[in-house]
């Protein structure tokens, strides 16, 4: 089963001011302060209809992030390769453990859309890239497969 990420980006040409904003909001998704964001995200989601009750709920953890059973959490803290440093801010959906509910691409660009309204709208002007990353990883079955 494949996961996926949520990654937004400055365009290149966002203003200094938004460059500046932008620093900030990393800095809250980096420090795990970024509740007021969420918070935020998901009241642009009712008010657009987007997702199931269970979804819009801020999650009292740590990293922060949104959902119930199945959820979208921010991984920003945990990308320390300077390697694949990009200046972004980075989210991953999860699925529900019972296999109950899983994400769909285009449930999560839905969702996404409206995190990257509220970026703009927090940075005063429209500078915010989005995009979906599939990230395929391998079970021990298929990693058996593949030494036959």
């Amino acid at each position: 089963m494949p996961d996926y990420e949520l990654r937004f980006r400055l365009y290149k040409t966002c203003s200094e001011s938004g460059r500046y904003g932008w620093h900030v909001l990393q800095h809250l998704f980096l420090r795990s302060g970024c509740k007021s964001v969420l918070v935020d995200w998901v009241s642009a989601l009712e008010a657009n209809q987007v997702g199931q009750p269970a979804d819009l709920r801020v999650l009292p953890c740590l990293e922060g992030g949104i959902g119930s059973a199945r959820s979208i959490r921010n991984v920003s803290r945990l990308q320390t390769d300077p390697a694949r440093e990009y200046d972004e801010i980075w989210l991953r959906s999860e699925n529900a453990a019972d296999g109950s509910a899983d994400w769909s691409v285009a449930e999560l660009r839905q969702f996404g859309r409206e995190l990257q309204r509220v970026l703009c709208n927090r940075l005063g002007e429209l500078c915010v890239d989005f995009y979906v990353v599939v990230t395929e990883t391998l079970d021990s079955e298929d990693d058996e497969e593949e030494d036959d």
